[in-house]
């Protein structure tokens, strides 16, 4: 190869590299700034779609907040909340009178007891109507319950006696 192959007379090249980096700039001028553009519009894109999904988001746990709120407790839950009810009131009449717990008339009256305390808390009207959430709340509170006056009046009735107001 010669040296007349490379002079810019022959090749149509500029003679100095400040001519042809001129050139250049001016042939990618409108790609860069058409992709420049480009860029810019799926920069604004982008962001819309993360605030559109942002508030999907946000609506979705609001949902699934609501239907852990609104989902009643399993038939599951709804026994063992009225067996624990009932196990309540046999020990809170075995802790006042011996063999009290046996008898099924005083252990009935006193789960209705407990059964009316739970239900006012919750709104209900059936244990299983208490939210699922809710199930071991419900459960502490069982195990909790001591009303003496109902207690009471649950004992003088089985003895004949006349409840008290």
């Amino acid at each position: 190869m010669s040296n007349d192959m490379i002079r810019p007379e022959n090749n149509n090249l500029p003679a100095n590299a400040g001519e042809l980096a001129g050139m250049i700039r001016e042939i990618m001028a409108p790609v860069i700034s058409g992709m420049t553009e480009m860029l810019k519009n799926n920069t604004e894109a982008m962001e819309q779609i993360a605030a559109v999904q942002q508030v999907t988001n946000t609506r979705i746990e609001a949902l699934e907040k609501q239907i852990r709120l609104n989902t009643p407790c399993t038939a599951i839950q709804a026994r063992y909340l009225n067996d624990a009810m009932r196990k309540r009131a046999r020990a809170l009449l075995e802790e006042k009178q011996e063999g009290a717990g046996d008898n099924r008339k005083m252990v009935n009256k006193l789960t209705a007891s407990i059964r009316k305390s739970v239900f006012s808390r919750y709104g209900v009207s059936a244990t299983r109507d208490i939210p699922r959430h809710e199930y071991e709340v419900a459960l502490n509170q069982i195990g909790m319950w001591k009303d003496y006056i109902a207690i009471r009046d649950v004992m003088r009735a089985s003895r004949g006696e006349e409840a008290s107001e």
